[in-house]
């Protein structure tokens, strides 16, 4: 029998929705309803149909062992069991609830997508499930059923292990003595150590290191280890692999125990150095074609230069010889024939009396009109005419036209599809990308150019889960990847798990578009050159949601003192927004300097502003990156623009 949303357990807890199951017990979503906050319940009934009298014994045994686990265990790569409480014929365990989904979850999304998983996440996700076995391991307890179903995400995305029930414990009860048919240690065949499926003796901690080098090969060659031969090299099916991680995954994947890690926390020291290795080894190779990248620029713009002064000389010595080849009166200047028609009209108007002094004013009403040739006719030398009037009618000055009120800068309009504040960005010159100097700067953010935009309107804030949803429920944009989305209490935070495409597919829904890389860094910092949406002091806790805050994305709106120069709020961290742009490694010299529309192609699309999981240098507003348009993470969103 299962709950249904609404259902009230044990007087407190309010039944939201239903997680997953396994062979007895149920996972729900619950609130907690004096505390009001949500929790996930694993949930055991007596009356469940199949469970006899030793398999509720059993199960009660494993949800006690997973209690006292829970609470020993303080680490933050291991769920936190909260309470174990047992009423008439129900058992139930309060722990935290992880929104991000497993790991299982995950990989299915990636194969129904015919993606594989990015190398350095898929190392990331292994290094914090091993930090999480140091911390069961330090216990002396073996957890024998490692595997994607229980590897839990936050929101943030950081990695937990959960389901301790079938852990080995030092002088514990054996759940398989007590299983006439079952395997001689629990756990899930394709998962399992070959000494844990072949043996009855107490496991090693090892055993736990072979289950994540089957969890990490799986999710490096998009398919289990079992389906290929034992001993098969990852590279060989995904050469993209770095070697060191190939050969790391070697020996975890060791039949003898004694080469593989020992345990969780040497295993998560081997992961970190080959994940750091790999970061300097891209750093180095990033940098390395930076530099040729600048040099093959400089280079181009150097023989452009050149090519321009030659020409500009050539044309130069055409119009010196065309000159030369005039009659005299063909080469005297224009002014010079002005001149000479001026002083004649002088000397005849001084003939005539014109200009005279009289004693008496009067009005003079005949018009004298004069013809003077400056010299001879030519046809590249009209003759002068000049028209003397003795009398001038007053000038009429025309009223001019009624002004149209401009708009200030920030003014704000709301859109009417979703109820978005948009502000105004007027027309005007900027200077976008970071200077050469600057010692915090990537080399991609250079050369420091002045652009030139129209004017335009752009998103206060990033676009909400809320927002999206009725995007979604419009049947225009699909639902994103994560959880976020579906918890009532993150609303009115940015909407994340969304690739480019969704973004664009939501900018379109919603009559705007995604902004171009010159609008959005120009609404960030503005016209003067500031680092930072609120001038140039380095961030601390007060204008912006990066890794020293809440390790999680707040509402949009947060941090108001951290607002643009035109009110935009969040710029700088809470999560990276995707722009139009496709990626490059740096702007180009032959950039438009007026509504540069980007690269024409590219393999990635561009990212800004930096995350609740970013350090104070990426939330610099010059600061881009390049991600793939079909990706999707717990820190990407997006805000809209829109054109006048």
């Amino acid at each position: 029998m299962t709950s249904q949303p609404g259902d009230i357990l044990l007087s407190k807890y309010r039944i939201d929705r239903f997680i997953g199951a396994g062979a007895f017990a149920q996972v729900y979503l619950a609130t907690h309803l004096k505390l009001n906050a949500p929790y996930a319940l694993k949930v055991l009934r007596r009356d469940e149909s199949g469970m006899g009298s030793s398999e509720y014994g059993l199960w009660v045994e494993r949800f006690q062992q997973e209690a006292m686990l829970g609470v020993k265990l303080k680490s933050p790569h291991i769920v936190m069991v909260h309470d174990y409480e047992e009423q008439d014929a129900l058992l139930v365990l309060r722990m935290d609830y992880l929104p991000g989904g497993s790991l299982a979850d995950r990989l299915q999304k990636l194969k129904d997508q015919e993606r594989l998983m990015p190398v350095d996440e898929a190392v990331r996700i292994a290094l914090e499930t091993a930090q999480g076995l140091a911390a069961l391991h330090a216990l002396d307890a073996v957890h024998r059923d490692i595997k994607p179903n229980n590897i839990l995400f936050a929101a943030g995305g950081q990695v937990l292990v959960a389901d301790l029930g079938l852990a080995q414990t030092p002088g514990g009860s054996s759940l398989r003595s007590r299983l006439s048919d079952a395997p001689r240690h629990p756990g899930t065949p394709d998962y399992m150590s070959p000494e844990q499926g072949a043996s009855s003796a107490a496991l090693s901690s090892a055993s736990d290191i072979y289950a994540l080098g089957l969890v990490l090969f799986e999710m490096l060659a998009g398919r289990r280890y079992r389906s290929v031969r034992p001993g098969t090299p990852v590279r060989d099916i995904r050469p993209d692999v770095p070697e060191p991680v190939s050969d790391l995954l070697a020996t975890m994947l060791a039949r003898d125990p004694e080469e593989r890690p020992w345990d969780g926390a040497e295993a998560a020291g081997l992961l970190q150095q080959v994940r750091d290795d790999a970061t300097r080894s891209e750093e180095t190779l990033r940098r390395e074609q930076e530099q040729a990248e600048a040099e093959r620029r400089r280079r181009e713009q150097a023989a452009s230069a050149e090519k321009a002064a030659a020409a500009e000389q050539a044309r130069q010595e055409t119009l010196r010889r065309a000159r030369e080849q005039k009659p005299v009166w063909q080469r005297w200047p224009v002014w010079a024939g002005v001149a000479v028609g001026l002083v004649g009209v002088i000397l005849l108007l001084r003939a005539l009396g014109v200009g005279a002094p009289t004693p008496t004013p009067q009005v003079v009403e005949r018009v004298v009109t004069v013809v003077v040739t400056s010299a001879p006719a030519s046809p590249s030398v009209p003759a002068a005419t000049v028209v003397a009037s003795a009398t001038e009618p007053p000038a009429v000055t025309p009223e001019p036209p009624a002004a149209t009120p401009a708009l200030a800068a920030g003014a704000v309009t709301t859109s009417p599809k979703d109820g978005m504040e948009m502000l105004y960005v007027p027309a005007g010159e900027f200077l976008m990308g970071s200077a050469a100097d600057d010692t915090e700067a990537y080399n991609n953010e250079e050369p420091q150019h002045k652009v030139t935009l129209d004017r335009y309107w752009i998103d206060k804030t990033e676009v909400t889960n809320d927002q999206y949803r009725k995007c979604v429920e419009a049947g225009a944009c699909a639902a994103p990847g994560g959880s976020d989305y579906g918890d009532a209490a993150k609303g009115q935070h940015p909407v994340v798990w969304v690739s480019w495409n969704d973004a664009k597919a939501y900018c379109e829904w919603a009559g705007r578009r995604l902004p171009s890389e010159a609008e959005w860094e120009k609404a960030a910092r503005g016209t003067d050159g500031r680092k930072y949406p609120w001038g140039n002091a380095a961030p601390d806790a007060t204008p912006a949601n990066f890794n020293m805050n809440v390790k999680d994305t707040v509402p949009v709106g947060s941090y108001p003192a951290g607002a643009s120069p035109y009110g935009a709020l969040n710029m700088a961290g809470n999560v990276w927004e995707w722009v139009n742009d496709w990626y490059d490694s740096g702007y180009p010299a032959s950039s438009p300097a007026a509504n540069p529309p980007g690269p024409a192609s590219g393999d990635y699309r561009v990212r800004r502003g930096g995350s609740w999981n970013n350090d104070a240098r990426f939330v610099r507003s010059a600061v881009r990156l390049g991600y793939d348009p079909v990706s999707r993470t717990g820190d990407i969103g997006f805000r809209c623009a829109r054109s006048l």
